[in-house]
């Protein structure tokens, strides 16, 4: 059923048709009857794409149809085969969009619909692009997807290219699914890279090495793996690299982008293969790929090869360059088994820094973690920050976890402060009440040093910013001196101008805050958030906690005198690193009769050691009596029931490292347990 509008257009078709002298409406008479109507969907589309009535009218008057004067004679013409063609297609159109009648919308998604009509030909003879006026259509009415599959649109002749690829997909694979690590915009927000020169100068002499020239750094997560290649990039914007890569480009690719919304088989294959025909092209871009394990099985279905075996032929030609990152275990399991695939690639260890160059990457970042918290990090803090999370987040690696600390810790030392300055807000409110400053004094010359003030510290500020970015931290240093020294003068000139050393001066200026300082506590209370280990013993030195060890285990464990002193230097010489760093601190067996102690000890330890009683791992060895029982407490072998689940002890450990171990009766287990 059609609406108004709908039926005045066939109505002004058939018109036109019989003025013509013509026998039947044509798709060309319906096309000119919709870019005649005013106010309309399917006339202001037209409109949009330069299709105008009278073009259309010119066409069709120079076509050689035959005409007869009969024709102006008969009551009703005929529907053209392909006009009803297009009505049919207009229907269902109608009823994919849940309308209730056909209107001239839908008719003009009939007549795109069918590529082979005349009225078709006769928009692509005034410049119109179908397979774009079909796709923007489709998107602007919202027409559902089955639309674009339907298979009455395959046989009308609708080509694939007006189906299957939106204008999106025509953009290149490169600008979709990478980013140009040394673009100005990426540059700006990348943190400075620090103590990794040797890794990037072996990066950049395997990058100038003519063939098989494709690094690959191998390293644990968390060690600065993306960060090396951040220092790549760095060096390139700034013009410190040789001839051969200067102008250089490094585009990181997601391969997981790349293959999300790759239904049928085969898209993931010609995205690749597009994104190396573009660097192909380019020989400026070098490719970095995070996680380059993931190319080995990525995309592999029946029939369907590896995203490792389509780039193989262009690594070993040296067609295009590819930086590649990923941990030592994935390179072994997944790329070195592929010995054609690994001589394509030459590796770079990266090592876990030592504390010392944790301490000085951490300086070189803090200035961009102090202007994003808008805190200041005390020296203590770093070094705090580098110790604590060397010694208890074990399960992670050096800088990232100690980055991560003072990253948390400045955003709790931001948020104190902000609810300091509510809670000082309120407590003025309420204590100044509705009373008014009577004495308002003359200080124009106040005035003028605050102003000058102001503009040095921005001075300041955008010159301790470009340090950053150039990398040059002694610079950025002095002018984060330069940043407190006026901050304070501000803060004395405003208490000056106001003359009691409130926040106001009676002028209306406003004293400058001074930036919550983050200290070594902020980052102990951030630790024991983490490990649960409480504050007070991150805060106890561990040479007085040691040297008291006897004393604050003797509150518990009443004589045994023997027994405590010997536990207790052992724990001593353990801590002074008189041991082997990956065995436990110490390992006690405890003999005696029932109810003299053994148990109350091991627990005196952990609170002694650990700051709570319950660090304690309790595992009755009674329940291991039977030879089998063994891979209860340490896990099932390979290719048994349970194997990735872990075992009692082993899980145990894992999930609490910070603990004292008891085997309970051990006397009891089997001899194949220990």
């Amino acid at each position: 059923m059609l609406t108004k509008r709908a039926q005045q257009a066939l109505k002004e078709a058939e018109k036109y048709a019989r003025s013509l002298g013509h026998g039947y409406i044509g798709t060309g008479h319906l096309l000119y009857a919709l870019a005649c109507q005013k106010d309309t969907y399917a006339s202001d589309f037209l409109a949009s794409c330069h299709i105008k009535a009278e073009d259309i009218d010119a066409i069709i008057r120079n076509l050689d149809i035959s005409s007869s004067e009969e024709n102006h004679k008969k009551e009703k013409l005929v529907l053209a085969p392909q006009t009803e063609e297009v009505l049919d297609h207009a229907d269902e159109t109608a009823k994919l969009m849940d309308a209730g009648m056909t209107g001239t919308d839908h008719i003009l998604v009939g007549i795109l619909s069918v590529p082979t009509s005349m009225a078709c030909r006769f928009i692509a003879m005034l410049g119109g692009n179908l397979p774009d006026m079909f796709m923007r259509i489709q998107h602007e009415l919202g027409i559902p997807q089955p639309q674009r599959k339907d298979p009455r649109y395959m046989r009308a002749g609708v080509p694939p290219m007006m189906d299957d690829e939106s204008p999106e997909e025509k953009r290149p694979v490169l600008e979709r699914f990478a980013k140009d690590m040394t673009s100005e915009e990426y540059i700006r927000r990348m943190d400075p890279v620090i103590g990794r020169e040797s890794q990037i100068e072996r990066m950049m002499e395997i990058l100038c090495r003519r063939t098989k020239n494709n690094p690959v750094l191998l390293g644990e997560a968390g060690v600065g793996k993306t960060a090396i290649v951040e220092g790549l990039a760095q060096r390139i914007y700034f013009g410190q690299v040789p001839d051969l890569l200067k102008d250089k480009r490094i585009l990181s690719l997601d391969m997981a982008a790349m293959v999300a919304g790759t239904k049928y088989r085969g898209e993931f294959e010609e995205r690749l293969k597009r994104c190396m025909e573009e660097v192909k092209a380019d020989s400026r871009i070098i490719l970095f790929m995070d996680e380059i394990h993931t190319l080995v099985g990525t995309g592999s279905a029946e029939g369907s090869r590896h995203a490792s075996n389509i780039l193989k032929p262009a690594l070993s030609r040296g067609e295009m360059q590819l930086i590649g990152a990923t941990t030592v275990n994935e390179y072994s399991k997944r790329i070195e088994k592929d010995a054609a695939l690994a001589r394509r690639f030459q590796p770079i260890m990266v090592e876990e820094p030592t504390e010392e160059e944790a301490l000085a990457i951490l300086k070189g970042v803090a200035p961009r973690y102090e202007a994003h918290h808008h805190v200041h990090y005390s020296e203590d803090a770093l070094k705090t920050a580098v110790r604590l999370s060397q010694r208890y987040i074990t399960d992670r690696n050096l800088p990232d976890k100690a980055i991560d600390l003072i990253d948390e810790a400045g955003a709790r030392a931001h948020m104190n402060s902000f609810a300091r300055k509510q809670e000082k807000e309120l407590t003025e409110k309420t204590s100044s009440g509705s009373s008014l400053t009577s004495n308002i004094v003359a200080g124009n010359d106040l005035t003028g040093k605050e102003d000058s003030l102001k503009a040095e510290l921005d001075k300041a500020l955008a010159g301790k910013e470009q340090a950053v970015l150039e990398n040059d931290f002694a610079k950025a240093a002095d002018y984060k001196k330069e940043e407190v020294r006026l901050t304070k003068e501000l803060n004395d000139l405003a208490k000056q101008e106001s003359g009691t050393g409130s926040d106001k001066t009676p002028a209306g200026a406003t004293a400058v805050e001074t930036e919550p300082e983050v200290t070594r506590a902020d980052i102990e209370h951030v630790v024991a958030l983490w490990t649960k280990i409480p504050v007070e013993q991150l805060a106890q030195t561990e040479s007085a906690r040691l040297k008291n060890l006897e004393e604050v285990l003797h509150q518990r464990v009443i004589g045994q005198n023997e027994a405590v002193s010997a536990v207790a230097k052992a724990i001593r010489r353990g801590r002074l690193g008189l041991k082997d760093p990956n065995r436990p601190i110490g390992s006690f067996l405890f003999l005696g009769p029932t109810g003299v102690g053994k148990t109350e000890l091991a627990k005196a330890l952990a609170q002694a050691l650990f700051g709570k009683e319950d660090a304690i791992i309790r595992i009755d060895m009674s329940e291991y009596m039977e030879k089998y029982t063994v891979s209860r407490l340490v896990g099932a072998a390979p290719g048994y029931v349970g194997y990735e689940e872990g075992g009692q002890l082993t899980e145990a450990v894992r999930k609490r490292p910070y603990s004292v171990i008891l085997f309970d009766e051990m006397e009891k287990a089997h001899p194949d347990v220990f």
